[in-house]
C-alpha cells in the first residue's frame, strides 16, 4: 500500500468528539486556602499532590460532555466545563 502523504483525522475527531484531561492541583482542586473547613482544606491539599486525572469527553457539535473519573473538586470540574462552553450531562 502506498502512502499518499495525506493525513486523515480519526473518525471520532471528524465527528466533533474531544477529550480534555484535567489534573488535580493543576486544573482543579486549586483553592484550598479559600475553603472554610479544615477537613476540606486537607482534602484539596492531598488532591494537589495526587497524580489523578479527570476527563471531559465531549461533542463539539452538540456542546455537551460527560465526566470520566470525576474526583476531588466537582465545582471546579463544572467551572472548567463552563469555561470551554460545554454543558455537563448527568444521569
Amino acid at each position: 500500500m502506498r502512502y499518499s502523504g495525506v493525513r486523515r483525522r480519526p473518525a471520532a475527531v471528524a465527528r466533533g468528539l474531544y477529550v480534555r484531561q484535567l489534573k488535580s492541583g493543576r486544573d482543579i482542586a486549586l483553592l484550598a486556602e479559600t475553603l472554610e473547613g479544615s477537613l476540606d482544606r486537607k482534602v484539596f491539599e492531598v488532591a494537589a499532590q495526587m497524580q489523578n486525572f479527570v476527563y471531559l469527553v465531549g461533542n463539539r457539535n452538540t456542546g455537551e460532555c460527560v465526566v470520566i473519573d470525576g474526583a476531588w473538586d466537582v465545582e471546579g470540574i463544572a467551572r472548567v466545563a463552563e469555561a470551554v462552553s460545554t454543558t455537563l450531562l448527568s444521569r
